[in-house]
């Protein structure tokens, strides 16, 4: 499993990988389009990342940054870099989160929740998707990108911050991350170890008294946010 990367911080770790001489901070900000600031405050994160590989970049303050590596150790960082669970950024200026709210289906309830989510939450898209579990009609999953510079006080009840796989569109907490590593791997945590996605596609993995809990879900609704 490799380490959990902002969005930012794996198009940056991207450039250093691919170029063929050194590059300087600012040309990783020119690259990706934001102040040369804002990328130093990243690097901290790719010098980990590649720190946990086993690699270090090569630093001179003349001349800017390289990595030293041959082909097969370069396809195999590519490879973990491709693997690596992504934190995502709206824009240059905001991050934003991927929020959960767990609700029981009624057309009153999921009106009323729908309303709590547009006073509390500041929205980064127009579109919300409910999400449905197959194994208990009745339970519905609000999921949504919120704002973080817009924060509430007060989160919404049974509201919980969950990470997204892209391929196999799996929402899952860093806690139940970590049991099911140690489910798929003998009860081992490592953070190494790569999961096969495509055995939880389309579900929800959240923690509970035995380790994980497994949520297969559907498609319920897809709501236009802005609109009333």
């Amino acid at each position: 499993m490799s380490n959990i990367l902002s969005s930012r911080e794996k198009k940056i770790i991207l450039l250093i990988i691919n170029s063929k001489m050194e590059i300087t901070i600012k040309g990783i900000a020119d690259e990706i389009g934001v102040s040369r600031r804002t990328i130093l405050r990243e690097m901290s994160g790719v010098y980990k990342w590649f720190s946990d590989h086993g690699f270090a970049v090569n630093r001179n303050s003349n001349k800017g940054l390289l990595l030293d590596v041959s082909l097969i150790e370069k396809t195999h960082l590519l490879e973990e870099l491709e693997e690596a669970d992504t934190i995502h950024y709206h824009t240059k200026h905001e991050r934003q989160l991927f929020i959960i709210t767990e609700l029981l289906q009624t057309k009153e309830s999921l009106k009323n929740t729908l309303q709590q989510i547009r006073e509390t939450y500041h929205i980064v898209y127009n579109y919300i998707y409910v999400l449905q579990s197959k194994g208990n009609l009745d339970e519905l999953f609000i999921t949504y990108n919120i704002d973080t510079s817009r924060t509430p006080d007060r989160p919404l009840e049974d509201t919980i911050l969950v990470h997204r796989k892209k391929q196999s569109n799996t929402l899952y907490t860093i806690n139940a991350l970590n049991e099911l590593v140690k489910e798929e791997n003998g009860g081992v945590l490592d953070k190494k170890f790569t999961i096969d996605w495509d055995k939880f596609k389309n579900s929800i993995i959240v923690t509970n008294v035995e380790g994980t809990k497994k949520i297969s879900t559907r498609i319920f609704e897809v709501i236009e946010f802005n609109k009333k």
